[in-house]
């Protein structure tokens, strides 16, 4: 588990993400389950992965424009241009 923390927190510094969006305690969050996915995160995620492969493919919209992160403990997401 300890492992897990150490590569979140290392990808987040190569990235460049902000602390603010970053936090250790995001991190801890995330290690905590253990790779668990839970049901309400994966239809979150999964519903706009959907939304920006129709985008792609009808071209009628701007996709996301790089990296999107999704805070699950304050249901809010950002897109980042890395």
């Amino acid at each position: 588990m300890y492992f897990q923390c150490f590569l979140l927190t290392n990808v987040a510094s190569l990235l460049q993400i902000p602390t603010t969006i970053c936090r250790d305690d995001y991190v801890h969050e995330v290690c905590r389950y253990g790779g668990a996915e839970l049901h309400a995160v994966a239809a979150i995620v999964g519903g706009c992965a959907a939304q920006e492969a129709i985008k792609l493919i009808t071209k009628q919209c701007i996709p996301v424009n790089n990296l999107f992160i999704y805070n699950t403990m304050k249901s809010e997401s950002v897109t980042l241009k890395v």
